[in-house]
């Protein structure tokens, strides 16, 4: 099943800007949101659009969370004319803190109205589809959904889809979107931390571990886990994985 009003495919630029931190100046105010309906998804190319403008949407929706979070809380206000109303926005020479994108990643990400992709499980799973990109980005959400609901065997097993992706592709690793997906499926399993997690937890470090350019620091085994800062440099991804963090020791918790 497919939502109507995610026709458009989103282009590689506006996904590796929006990695990196670097929000576009044009306020996302502006863009059209379509209300999403349902209808039975025929192609992959289906898939693809639906998975790409969905993501496209949370990210419009954390910038302007994060916008108007740190606009209420400091002095970066200005006032914007459009269609006849006087908007609150941020100052054009602000730049959103990667804590204030985390944090506001946490709230749009709490609220369940955005990235639903729980009707694509079925399509993710077929043969032609289980391998690709696609399944990575919609499986990597799906782990968080299951969390959410308690459901600790369907978040492993969506994690278990992601590493075998980083199996058959190590070099995602060196990508910026494939970096930080397999950051948020370690940092998950070394929360979780049951054997069959510690099991997927080698499995994917040995695939990241194998395709890292040289110089990149290691990840190192499970028993000597000290968090993504032992690794990693982008703050961006650091900030943007201390809720799944929290939110994995949590879940494990409650289950205990």
């Amino acid at each position: 099943m497919l939502p109507v009003g995610f026709a458009e495919i989103v282009m590689h630029k506006d996904i590796a800007n929006s990695s990196c931190g670097q929000w576009e100046k044009r306020s996302f105010s502006v863009q059209e949101k379509a209300t999403p309906q349902l209808k039975e998804a025929a192609t992959e190319v289906e898939l693809y659009q639906f998975v790409a403008q969905s993501f496209r949407a949370f990210e419009q929706t954390v910038h302007e969370t994060a916008s108007i979070n740190s606009a209420k809380a400091g002095d970066h206000l200005c006032e914007a004319a459009a269609d006849g109303r006087s908007d609150t926005l941020l100052r054009s020479d602000h730049v959103l803190l990667p804590g204030e994108v985390a944090n506001a990643m946490g709230t749009v990400s709490a609220s369940g109205n955005f990235l639903d992709f729980e009707p694509l499980e079925e399509a993710v799973d077929r043969p032609s589809v289980r391998g690709g990109i696609g399944s990575l980005q919609v499986n990597s959400t799906l782990v968080f959904k299951k969390a959410a609901k308690g459901d600790l065997h369907g978040a492993l097993k969506r994690i278990g889809r992601c590493v075998e992706i980083f199996e058959r592709y190590p070099g995602l690793c060196r990508s910026m979107i494939g970096c930080h997906l397999a950051h948020m499926m370690l940092v998950s399993l070394a929360a979780i931390g049951t054997p069959r997690a510690q099991a997927m937890h080698d499995r994917l470090r040995e695939s990241y571990n194998s395709c890292c350019p040289s110089g990149s620091r290691l990840i190192p085994p499970l028993e000597e886990w000290r968090g993504l800062d032992a690794f990693c440099d982008d703050l961006y991804c650091r900030h943007g994985n201390r809720p799944r963090r929290q939110q994995a020791q949590g879940f494990l918790s409650a289950t205990r």
